[in-house]
């Protein structure tokens, strides 16, 4: 395979989302805390995306020759005053703690505050 440039630039948030959902599992390997507090990242055009989210462990399996586990991620986004619900998994290497792999979708739910 040869590098090539990207031809589109990636979603801002979807990139910080990959990003929390990586610190998360990081941090908590055992699954998250029972009520995960909402964390903000700044976002390139001065906007702030604020999350409140949760891995739970799922399944320990293997990734080609890999033991790993996957995680289910789900919570809640904010920029502005827009609401989205978060939903994705991601999966752990469990002799490196590796993350091989971290995919997230966002859904519009309307009007939510982080409180």
């Amino acid at each position: 395979m040869i590098w090539q440039p990207l031809k589109d630039d990636p979603d801002v948030v979807e990139v910080q989302l990959s990003a929390a959902v990586c610190l998360l599992v990081a941090a908590y390997p055992a699954g998250g805390p029972e009520r995960p507090a909402w964390q903000s990242f700044a976002l390139p055009d001065g906007r702030t995306l604020q999350l409140r989210l949760a891995a739970r462990p799922q399944i320990r399996t293997t990734f080609g020759p890999r033991a790993v586990i996957t995680y289910e991620v789900s919570g809640q986004a904010v920029i502005g005053s827009e609401g989205f619900m978060c939903r994705g998994e991601a999966i752990l290497d469990l002799k490196t703690r590796a993350l091989l792999d971290v995919q997230c979708r966002l859904s519009p739910i309307g009007a939510l505050e982080a409180v």
